[in-house]
Parts: C-alpha cells; structure tokens; sequence
C-alpha cells in the first residue's frame, strides 16, 4: 500500500527505509482527495509547492510543448517497436534507440547491459549514433522507451515497487531472461531522450542512495546462491571501486547508505525461486555478464581516449 506522510513528520531516510510502524495518514488522505475535488489543479499545485518544493504556475501544457514533444519521438516509432516484438514469442522487450536530445550526433542508450562487477550501464552512451544501427539481444530494455510483452509478466512478474527508482527496467529484463526470454534492440525505433530528466542530471545524494540500494535488491533477487558465490569476489571489487569513485565527488555516505539500507532490507523483495529447468538460462545470463563487463570496458576505454584526444587537440583546455 501506498501510504502519503505528513510533510516535516518523517524524515527522508525513515521513509526510504518503509519503516513498517508507519503513522496511520488515512485523514490527511482523506483531506487531500477532498481538497483536489473541490479545487481541482490550485490544489495540485498547492500540494506540489507544499510536498515536492515545485512552484507551479499551472498545470497546463502548451501547444509548444506538445511539439516538442512529438518531435522528440520519430513517426514510426511505436509501429517499430510493435513490429520487432512480433517476431518471436519469446521476446519479453525491446529497446528503442534512444539519441542524447542535446546532441543528436550521439547515442543515449541502446539498450542496459549488467555487469559481472554488479556495475549497470547504457550501451553506447555518448557514442556516435551510426554505430548503433544493427538489431540485436541486449541485456534488457531501457524503459525510458520500449515495448514490453504483457502476457509475460502474468509469468515472470511486475515491475518491483521495492525499487521505487532505478534499475527496476534492468531488474525485470534481468528477470525475464531467467525464465528463457530474450530482450531486444531495434534501431529504426527512434526517440530524443533528455536523461533524467525527473530527477536532475549528474549525481545527488537520492539518485546514489537509491541506485545502489537497489543495485543489492537486484543481486540477491535474482542470483541464486551458487551464482552469488561464484560472483562474490567481482561483485565485491565493483563495490569497493564504485565506493573509490563517490567519495572522490563526495557522495560515499549516500552509497554506504544505500548498500547498508540494501543488505538490511533485502530479505522483503520477492527472490525468483530457483528451478532446475532454469539451470541452462542461469548459464547464458553468466555468461552475459561476463561479455557485457568487456563490451562495458571497451566502450568506455573509446570515450575515453576520444576525449584525451580532443583535450590535446585544444591544448589540453577541454
């Protein structure tokens, strides 16, 4: 259940933990429907400015807004989407390519990739765009913008509200594939994508907080435990470097916090149950995440060394 706290009542840190002993808020819900019934969008806007710091204006949305937004998405995009999901019952997604909204001549995301050192990543993020023009299985879809077979979550399961934010497309795409499904890439499925834009580009406390938060729910859910004592070691490395990483932009608190709320909380998410029919699936994901730490190093040593390139082509002023 979804439960709305009092503003100022609870702290962000009880709330991220879901503290079972919850005050009960059934009358402040109650206020609230009734207030939006009676005053419609100032009561919305009342609530955003109260609740999320947001000082709207309205909540109208202009038609240059509507535009830009239909310019953001090519025409054939849902019909692309649709045609490459019908190839095969056995596809549970696929992902569109998605073009950086700024910068056109470069990729956003082509499809998420999971690592063997339990680092997530955009395939083909900030690389040029024409590289990206073959269809082929990924790890799993970006949700951003992708198409999903809804039958198959009768079979595999929903979208996991324990994630809340972050990672939860890699965690059912992950959890697909244990059951023998694949997840696709169709490049003529073309869409802009302004990168979070929710909740702000970069790093912040809340988005490194719940991402590696969720990176522990992810691991333990759908790892057997042969397969997590196979992977301790990796996943240990890419924990500690990771950690190395933050605390050089100051935000090794918020990560310690989140693998600590991960570890501690785990046990509420819903594991996938092993089955023995599964084994050869467990194999091929392995083997995925072995590739994709590869394909991971590869595409970021290329950034890389195009961009120290870049810095001595301009006289080490980039």
């Amino acid at each position: 259940m979804i439960k709305i706290m009092k503003y100022g009542a609870i702290s962000p840190d009880e709330i991220f933990a879901r503290n079972e002993s919850e005050l009960d808020v059934s009358d402040i819900v109650a206020d609230i429907i009734a207030d939006v019934r009676k005053n419609g969008d100032d009561a919305l806007i009342a609530y955003a400015k109260k609740f999320d710091k947001a000082d709207l204006t309205c909540l109208e949305v202009t038609d240059e807004e509507i535009q830009e937004a239909f310019q953001s998405v090519e025409p054939e995009f849902v019909e692309e989407l649709y045609k490459a999901i019908e190839k095969d019952d056995t596809i549970f997604s696929v992902s569109s390519k998605m073009i950086n909204f700024y910068d056109r001549s470069k990729m956003d995301d082509a499809g998420d990739l999971y690592t063997l050192i339990g680092w997530q990543a955009q395939r083909g993020v900030a690389h040029p765009v024409e590289k990206y023009n073959k269809p082929c299985e990924v790890f799993s879809a970006c949700a951003g913008a992708a198409i999903y077979r809804r039958d198959a979550f009768d079979i595999i399961g929903v979208f996991d509200d324990m994630h809340f934010a972050y990672l939860e497309d890699i965690d059912v795409g992950y959890r697909a594939k244990i059951y023998g499904y694949k997840n696709m890439y169709c490049p003529t499925a073309v869409v802009y994508h302004m990168g979070s834009a929710t909740t702000g580009t970069g790093y912040n406390d809340f988005k490194v907080k719940i991402s590696s938060r969720n990176n522990i729910y992810m691991i333990t859910k759908n790892m057997p435990l042969l397969q997590l004592g196979i992977n301790f070691f990796p996943l240990l490395a890419g924990h500690i470097v990771k950690y190395m990483y933050f605390k050089k932009f100051g935000f090794s608190k918020a990560y310690l916090a989140g693998v600590k709320e991960g570890l501690l909380t785990a046990y509420r998410c819903n594991k996938v149950p092993y089955k023995s029919e599964n084994l050869y699936n467990y194999i091929a994901i392995e083997k995925d995440l072995i590739k994709n730490t590869f394909i991971y190093f590869r595409e970021y040593g290329i950034l890389k060394r195009e961009r120290m390139m870049s810095k001595e082509k301009n006289g080490g002023t980039n």
